[in-house]
Parts: structure tokens; sequence; C-alpha cells
């Protein structure tokens, strides 16, 4: 039986809620109701419930502020917002802030049925992946992931050997029919000098579990995974329906995005990701680990994760106006430009740039200006002969006080301390 709480101001909606749907009869069992955030909180954290229906409009916490909490205290409590406002804008911040669905009062009983059966087999689809990836840590010993990283590097493209090897160590690999997920950690090198050993390695394995949670296995497709450099991770996947590729390809990067927008939202890291075309064997594999590892080092923008498959080999997950609007960034990065300028080279609206940029990337258009500028700086700084105030110039400021400020922002370190720390490294 799954666990179910109910947290809304109207007693009747409460009501219809608990006694006209026999919850019984679909394997939920409903725990607690509260007629506002701040007791649903309380109740949330006492009964620790899988699921939990919310109203958005409530006295003392509104929805907003109970998921918040929900959140901070890592429930992991699956929502079902209500609310009588029919609002697009309302409801894509609750789904954003982690909402699974969002149902329109009056509520219809079948209607909310639905959804909580839905909810209820993402809860049973993640409770198997926990479970599989608890099995895979176990059984996942060091002999079998370095058979992984030799079939990844072409170290062994025997094919009966690879089979052998396979059934020898019982190692969960499907023979045809996989893809190669690379994701890499951005600016690795600077996490070196930055954090201590001790702190690397925990954030690394934090990620790897996180890594696995998302992309090891779904409800089409099952995975392997395997650290084959210091700074990145690569997943092997094979598709449950191999006839339509295109598909799967979408799922994938679909996927990968969720996975990376909630690494950088959790770790304040960005990603590459790199997505191979089908292999037809594992004697081939090394080959979609190469373009894993391509597609991977194609990137829009530092700072900016990114998805690439390999098989357009170009950045996906973008709209075309944003990507063009990035190019004119790093082409125009050093002279006075705005997103005044730049949406009247791409012919479109500043306010439709400015609401592509903070919809498709979370970041303003001067902000990815900013951080090209201060990318473009950690090139000039790394020659001794470039004098501060020419490199300030080369890369759009004016003010050298105001570009040493900036450069500290976004890196947290002064330039002159930035290149003391090439130099010792």
């Amino acid at each position: 039986m799954l666990t179910m709480l109910i947290v809304d101001d109207e007693y009747l909606v409460r009501l219809r809620i608990k006694e006209t749907i026999d919850w019984q009869q679909y394997g939920v069992e409903i725990v607690g109701e509260a007629a506002d955030g701040e007791e649903g909180l309380s109740l949330a954290l006492q009964y620790k419930p899988e699921i939990i229906i919310m109203d958005m409009r409530m006295p003392f916490i509104d929805g907003m502020e109970l998921m918040k909490g929900i959140r901070e205290n890592q429930l992991g409590s699956r929502i079902i917002v209500l609310s009588g406002y029919n609002d697009f804008d309302y409801a894509k911040a609750a789904v954003d802030y982690g909402a699974d669905a969002y149902l329109l009062k009056p509520i219809d009983n079948k209607h909310l049925i639905e959804t909580v059966l839905k909810v209820k087999d993402k809860i049973k689809r993640e409770k198997s992946t926990t479970q599989y990836i608890e099995k895979l840590k176990k059984e996942m010993s060091s002999v079998k992931k370095q058979l992984l990283r030799d079939l990844l590097k072409g170290n062994v493209t025997d094919y009966m050997e690879i089979q052998e090897k396979i059934q020898l160590l019982d190692l969960p690999l499907e023979m045809k029919h996989n893809y190669v997920i690379h994701i890499r950690i951005d600016r690795f090198k600077w996490m070196l000098e930055q954090q201590a050993q001790t702190g690397i390695f925990s954030t690394k394995n934090a990620i790897g579990d996180w890594i696995a949670r998302k992309l090891l296995i779904s409800s089409f497709y099952i995975g392997l995974m395997v650290d084959v450099t210091d700074d990145a991770w690569t997943v092997i996947v094979h598709p449950f329906n191999t006839e339509n590729p295109d598909e799967t390809i979408k799922l994938i990067k679909e996927n990968c995005r969720k996975m990376t927008d909630e690494l950088t939202e959790e770790f304040k890291l960005t990603f590459s990701v790199g997505i191979s075309r089908m292999s037809e064997g594992l004697d081939t594999l090394n080959d979609a680990y190469l373009e894993a590892v391509e597609a991977s080092n194609i990137k829009l923008l530092s700072g900016l994760n990114s998805i690439v498959y390999k098989g357009d080999n170009e950045l996906t997950g973008y709209r075309r106006e944003v990507i063009e609007a990035i190019k004119y960034i790093k082409n125009n990065y050093f002279k006075d430009i705005s997103v005044e300028t730049a949406s009247k080279a791409l012919y479109i609206s500043p306010s439709y740039l400015m609401h592509l940029f903070k919809d498709e990337l979370g970041k303003t258009f001067n902000e990815c200006l900013t951080e090209c500028r201060i990318e473009m700086a950690k090139e000039l700084l790394k020659d001794p002969e470039n004098r501060m105030c020419d490199i300030c110039v080369k890369v759009g400021y004016n003010d050298v006080k105001y570009f040493r400020r900036v450069f500290k922002k976004i890196t947290g370190i002064n330039p002159s301390d930035y290149v003391r720390l090439k130099n010792e490294n």
C-alpha cells in the first residue's frame, strides 16, 4: 500500500477525495489530512507519505511554500497539485518546482484516480530502479567494471571472446543494439584546483549515484554505468524496443536534459553529455564510445549544460533562436552588445529573446554574455605578455576595476589570483 496525504483548506474537497473513492482497491492508504500548509508540512514530516495531494492557495503556508518545505526536508514525496486557478504560468511554476501533476478544480474523480495511479507507477519504477542500482553496486566487481572499460576503449574486440567473458562474469549486457551516453563534468580541472581531494571524491560519488538513479533504468531501456575517466561517466543503454530509434533517442535526450538540470541545481556545476548512434554489436562498442565522447565536446556556451546526439551532430534541446543568439555573443562579445542589438540581428523582438533565454537556459542574455567574456579573459590571462588593462578591453570592458569585480563574482577569485593558481599548477 502506498501512503497518501491530503492538504486542502476546503473541507468538502478533502471529504470528497477521501469518501467518494475507494482508495484501498487502488493500493493507496490515506494517512492524514490537513486544512493548511503549516499543518500539512507537520503531517508530512510525521508520516512521510509517498504521495501528497495539495491545494496551491492555502492560509499560513501556501502550496509553493509547502513544496519547498518538503524538498528541504528531503521527504521524496510525489506531489499532485490542485488549484481553482486556470493559470498556465502558475501551473508551470508548480511543475518546475517538482509537482508531478496539476489538476484544476472542481476535481473529476476519474481523472484524479488516473493521475494517482500514474504517480504510483512512477514510484514503483523508482523503487525498482533503487533496488536495481543497489544490486549492481554489490555485483559490479572491479573485474566486471574493467571489462566494460576494455569494451569501451576497444581493448577487447573479438566477438567470441566478448561473449565468453560476459557469460563468465554474468554481466547483464546485451550483445547488440546499445547506445553509449558520455556525461562529463565541465571545468573539472578547476574543481581540482579549488577543492580538497576528499571533497572532490565525495562530490563525484554523489553525482555518480544521481546519474545512476536517473539513467540506468527506465520503462523503455536498461543500462550499465562505469567511470572511464576521472571527470566523466559512461552509460551503456539497451532499449527494450529497437524498432523506433528516433523515439528512443528522443526519450534518452529528455532523460539527460532533466538529469543535467537537476544536477546543476543540486551541485552548482554544468555538464556536457554526448550520445552515440546505435551500436550493432559489442565488438563495435568502442566506435560508439568515441562518438559519444566527440559529441560531448560540442558545447553551446561555457556555463550551460549541453546534450548532443552524434546522429544529428548538433546541439539539441535548445531553440534555434537561442543557438543563434549564443553564436552572436561568441562573435561579438568584445563589442558593446546587448539583448537589443542581438534581437535586431536575429530579426526578433528583445522581449521574446529575453523570454527564450530565461525559459530555455535559466539565464539572462547579459549573464551569458558575461560568462563568455570571462571565459575569454581566462584564456588571455594564460599569456603573461597580456596586460590586465589590455585584456579588459579585449573582452568588452572599459573599466579595469569593474572587470576585476565581475571576474571575481563569476570565478570566486581575482584575476591575479587566477594567474597565480595557474602558474602553481
